[in-house]
């Protein structure tokens, strides 16, 4: 279970830092299903935020598209002189999977927009609550993108992928 978004101390670094960015993507208000767009805010017919990447072929794999967003990546240096304070860098890896209805590549442009559709969401809501996440600890947001148009096949169907790599820069934090 994911904890509840709050700011991040030294104490509950790593879950927080999660917790934060998976609440707000989880969000149906921030970052709308595609294949289910009548659900929003917190209600959910199907799961759409993986904290891990799902068993594309298991029984209960709500289907595409699907958002994963990995554990942070957490890096510290630059302490001050009485060490209880360092710069922190977080990095957060949210990868957009989406599947196309047809496997012939006749036109149908489905993955593709909606892997766009999906990333401007996340960015549109990561700027829209640059002061919440500020508050909450995680401040100076960076984008990279890096795309996987032909990511494989699942079920016989072309599945295209998105990494977006979500960067939270030069956050001088507590650290004892």
């Amino acid at each position: 279970m994911v904890a509840t978004s709050v700011v991040i101390t030294k104490d509950n670094l790593f879950t927080q830092l999660h917790a934060n960015i998976f609440n707000l993507l989880n969000n149906r208000t921030n970052v709308p299903d595609p294949a289910r767009p009548n659900d929003t805010g917190t209600t959910r017919t199907r799961k759409f935020v993986y904290v891990r990447e799902p068993n594309w072929s298991a029984s209960n794999f709500a289907g595409f598209p699907a958002l994963v967003v990995s554990d942070p990546k957490h890096s510290q240096n630059n302490k001050t002189a009485d060490s209880s304070k360092a710069f922190q860098t977080d990095e957060f890896l949210l990868t957009i999977y989406a599947q196309d209805k047809t496997s012939d590549s006749d036109g149908d442009a489905s993955a593709g927009q909606q892997i766009r559709d999906i990333t401007t969401d996340i960015v549109n809501t990561i700027n829209d609550n640059y002061f919440t996440l500020r508050n909450n600890g995680l401040r100076n947001s960076i984008f990279d993108t890096i795309d996987f148009p032909e990511w494989g096949e699942v079920d016989g169907k072309p599945v295209a992928k998105r990494e977006i790599t979500l960067r939270f820069s030069n956050q001088l934090r507590r650290i004892r």
